[in-house]
């Protein structure tokens, strides 16, 4: 189970002209305040194989849903912003990662990881005057690094619970349209079983 704090500035862009953004600036051009927080969720499986009880090599699939409040801008048409929307994506993920233990058998098991992995999406909250961008494909690649901590569980050791805190991020730029560039906060709790 996963939960993020959406940063601000992030921008998607469905073609040169048109898009969305939460800048603070943006809010303040059209005289206007966000309302709410930018908030993203999610819950999946994740599995992998330990390595002399040191490293942990995983992949997996969850699924995500990002919520994030902004302005939808478009520069070749007569849009007035009255107020800010809401913009709802959901996304399937499927990470590849590595999670290095800093101790070798330990009950509590401090840990750092990262991983890529890609997102597509899959789903998002109709907006009417955002048409244009529903039929589009939106797949981004992202990396995250995180620090955690797991606690072995039972007498055999053999389960743990794991919580991590982290930080996701584009992996490099888009080329091709639409574009979505966003970073988040995330916290994670999870129960893993080692074999």
């Amino acid at each position: 189970m996963t939960v993020g704090k959406v940063l601000e500035g992030s921008k998607l862009e469905s073609n040169e002209f048109s898009g969305f953004v939460n800048e603070r600036r943006a809010f303040e051009s059209w005289d206007l305040e966000p309302q709410r927080t930018h908030w993203s969720y999610g819950a999946g499986m994740k599995g992998g194989i330990v390595v002399n009880n040191f490293l942990y090599i995983y992949t997996g699939a969850r699924y995500r849903k990002v919520i994030n409040e902004g302005i939808f801008y478009c520069i070749l048409c007569d849009y007035i912003v009255e107020e800010s929307t809401l913009l709802e994506l959901d996304f399937l993920e499927i990470p590849l990662g590595v999670r290095v233990n800093f101790f070798k058998n330990k009950r509590l098991q401090p840990y750092f990881s990262s991983e890529v992995f890609w997102s597509k999406k899959v789903g998002q909250k109709e907006i009417p005057f955002f048409g244009g961008f529903y039929n589009k494909n939106l797949d981004l690649f992202r990396i995250a690094y995180k620090a955690g901590a797991a606690y072995k569980i039972g007498t055999s050791k053999n389960w743990e619970i794991s919580v991590q805190s982290g930080l996701n991020t584009n992996l490099g730029k888009q080329k091709s349209y639409p574009r979505y560039d966003f970073r988040e906060v995330t916290a994670e709790v999870g129960v893993l079983r080692v074999f």
